[in-house]
């Protein structure tokens, strides 16, 4: 019987130990994957100001409207890196809730 019991102990404890590095590697897999999407992004991002500055120097601008057009720029890439911070902050966020040991009732 105490055979028994102490099986069921260790049997547990190693299931229990395994499942927590399966989600330590979905959780890195996670990571990765949001990384190069926000590098994804910020290239894109990259290009389409690059364009848009390209198509705004061929034509004549008061000084006012290029200082709008490169506050316009500036929000953009501001944006877009608030953005990214948040989804980071979610998914550490997600990832600490996943690793608390819920109490049990």
């Amino acid at each position: 019987m105490r055979r028994l019991l102490i099986l069921v102990v260790m049997a547990v404890t190693l299931i229990s130990a395994q499942e927590k590095l399966k989600a330590s590697h979905v959780a890195k897999q996670e990571k990765h994957e949001l990384k190069k999407h926000h590098k994804e992004e910020k290239r894109v991002l990259k290009q389409q100001q690059r364009a848009m500055k390209l198509v705004m120097n061929q034509h004549e601008q008061s000084r006012d409207e290029s200082e709008r057009f490169k506050h316009d720029l500036k929000m953009q890439r501001q944006l877009l890196r608030k953005d990214q911070k948040h989804e980071t902050q979610n998914l550490k966020n997600r990832d600490t809730f996943v690793r608390r040991p819920q109490p049990s009732s």
